[in-house]
């Protein structure tokens, strides 16, 4: 959120610079009053990403999972409501570079980031609102258009933007049921990926490091292990057991060459549908690994209380209902 200032000078910029021979000024003005600008929804969600160069920012883009198609906070009849990855599309959204970074692929590479981030939250289609100025590079990506229309701006002002959807393609990573035979591997994985933390918090005695293979193994009788796969190779891996409703989900790991790539948002959406019957699911994080409680916060999780371990660990329990 400390970011929509920049932003929006950002999206300005770029709408007054390079929207000149598809647009009016009038109309570029008049969009800049809802049709273009930040929509902090998407930042709340987690969704809405910047490209930096030396310190400023040169682009920004996101995708999204609620209805609204396009528009920033200023723009009439938003809907927040949440789309469902197995008949809607998700959408691409808002789209700026600054001119003094223009024609870098820098919208390529923030598009390529959306959209695997969308297809590995479970989304098959993509859809967007396109200006006239990123119809070329959206087709150029594989995007189709249709009829163009054309948007009110006000005062008998209107502005024509172009629909545009495409199919995502499959996903890389796949995740299925790990059974005891793969336990070594993913406790491989899970001491390799909780490095970090132990760096993090200076404890080299977490228990994800120390825990020992029949430990592991033990975990079988009663919880579901999942593992995500790119081709042959180990990239991720999540467990959760249900008892009475409550499904607790544990030691979510990616292996760190894979992290940012959605890997995380792919199993913990694949282990809660392991769990129809669940009404509510519970996880644990460290107090300071801030990337973990982001991406939970992003999937519906909340803070409901905190334990402390010791001087250097506080754990941080979230919750969802479902």
């Amino acid at each position: 959120m400390a970011d929509v200032d920049a932003l929006r000078s950002v999206i300005a910029a770029s709408a007054r610079e390079l929207s000149r021979g598809d647009y009016t000024p009038e109309q570029v003005e008049g969009a800049l009053r809802g049709a273009f600008g930040v929509d902090t929804q998407l930042i709340r969600d987690g969704s809405y990403f910047v490209i930096e160069c030396g310190g400023r920012i040169a682009g920004c883009g996101g995708w999204s999972r609620r209805r609204t198609l396009f528009g920033g906070d200023a723009r009439a009849g938003r809907d927040a409501t949440e789309l469902d990855p197995a008949r809607d599309a998700a959408k691409i959204r808002a789209f700026f570079i600054h001119p003094d970074f223009a024609r870098r692929g820098l919208g390529t590479l923030l598009l390529e980031r959306c959209e695997r981030e969308a297809v590995m939250f479970g989304f098959r289609r993509f859809e967007m609102m396109a200006t006239l100025p990123g119809v070329r590079l959206y087709q150029a990506r594989g995007y189709a258009g249709s009829a163009r229309i054309e948007w009110p701006l006000g005062d008998g002002l209107t502005i024509p933007f172009l629909p545009m959807c495409k199919e995502a393609p499959p996903p890389a990573v796949r995740v299925e049921r790990a059974g005891v035979a793969h336990a070594a591997d993913i406790l491989d994985l899970q001491k390799l990926a909780y490095q970090s933390e132990a760096r993090l918090y200076g404890d080299w005695t977490l228990p994800p490091l120390t825990q020992t293979l029949a430990s592991l193994n033990a975990e079988f009788a009663d919880s579901v292990v999942l593992r995500a796969l790119d081709g042959t190779r180990l990239v991720g891996s999540v467990r959760a057991r249900e008892a009475h409703g409550l499904c607790h989900v544990g030691r979510l790991v990616v292996h760190p060459e894979s992290q940012g790539q959605g890997i995380g948002t792919l199993l913990m959406r694949e282990v809660e549908r392991a769990f129809p019957d669940a009404t509510r699911f519970q996880l644990f994080t460290g107090h300071r690994s801030e990337g973990n409680i982001r991406l939970y916060q992003r999937l519906g999780y909340a803070r409901s209380h905190e334990t402390v371990v010791s001087s250097a660990v506080t754990l941080v329990f979230m919750e969802k209902n479902r």
